[in-house]
């Protein structure tokens, strides 16, 4: 997941990363935080413009993933422009961005209603309503990742394979190997570049597994599982805890 944080204080800036870092739903999954001034931010945002939305894989030119998520600041002192107008032209070109905004003024509440967004938090409350912004803006991403299936390149060819399919992945010596209910698939993508692009039902267990939440049947303390006859997936001493928090959580939204 990316995480693009624009704010015209660089302190500020610190500040929200700062507590981003330190938000527990966030901390089980692979993301990345971004932090822009608004002159960068709106020069990035021109990039996007300029490519044809379905051939938009990526926010910016030079780095490899677009923000699914921007923490935005309104009102920046002596542009012509705010972080409403920003994000007026990003929803246009990034529909499934989901954007926070973040502000000190209350006045500017009623017009971000005309932007696409999932919530509005005022800085001096930051501490409380961050965590339950974010709760929102994950949900959102979880659903929209769901949806969205996994590309691969595989013997050379361009393959999509459904999320909802993939009962787990692993590392066999250079090559990462995709496991589905139908068959299997070699491609040579790390396993640290397809968490980036996987929902948070995919969850990394171990330093070579990657183990889709909803085809377990049975955790243990250091294996789990699936539901496919004699399959058992290890679990990494680094991953235990957080392997353990995922399933629980999984299992509660479901009673």
């Amino acid at each position: 997941m990316t995480i693009a944080i624009c704010d015209d204080e660089k302190k500020e800036c610190e500040r929200i990363k700062e507590k981003v870092d330190n938000i527990p739903r966030l901390k089980r999954m692979n993301y990345t935080v971004n932090v822009y001034e608004p002159d960068e931010f709106a020069n990035r945002v021109s990039l996007l413009e300029g490519i044809p939305e379905e051939n938009s894989e990526s926010f910016l030119t030079d780095e490899p993933d677009r923000p699914d998520l921007v923490i935005m600041d309104i009102e920046f002192l002596g542009k012509d422009y705010d972080g409403i107008d920003l994000i007026k032209r990003l929803n246009k070109v990034s529909r499934n961005t989901q954007i926070i905004y973040l502000t000190h003024i209350l006045e500017f509440a009623p017009e971000v209603y005309d932007t696409d967004h999932c919530y509005f938090v005022m800085k001096n409350n930051m501490d409380i309503m961050l965590e339950k912004a974010f709760d929102k803006a994950l949900d959102i991403y979880t659903a929209v990742q769901k949806q969205r299936p996994l590309e691969i390149m595989c013997e050379g060819h361009k393959m999509f394979v459904l999320q909802t399919d993939i009962r787990y992945i692993e590392k066999l010596q250079r090559q990462t190997v995709i496991h589905t209910d139908s068959s299997s698939f070699a491609c040579y993508d790390s396993i640290t570049s397809m968490c980036r692009k996987l929902s948070d039902n995919i969850i990394r267990c171990h330093g070579g597994y990657l183990v889709n939440l909803s085809h377990i049947t049975y955790m243990g303390g250091d294996k789990i599982v699936l539901d496919v006859p004699d399959t058992e997936i290890p679990i990494g001493k680094t991953y235990k805890e957080q392997t353990k928090q995922a399933y629980l959580k999984y299992w509660m939204k479901r009673m």
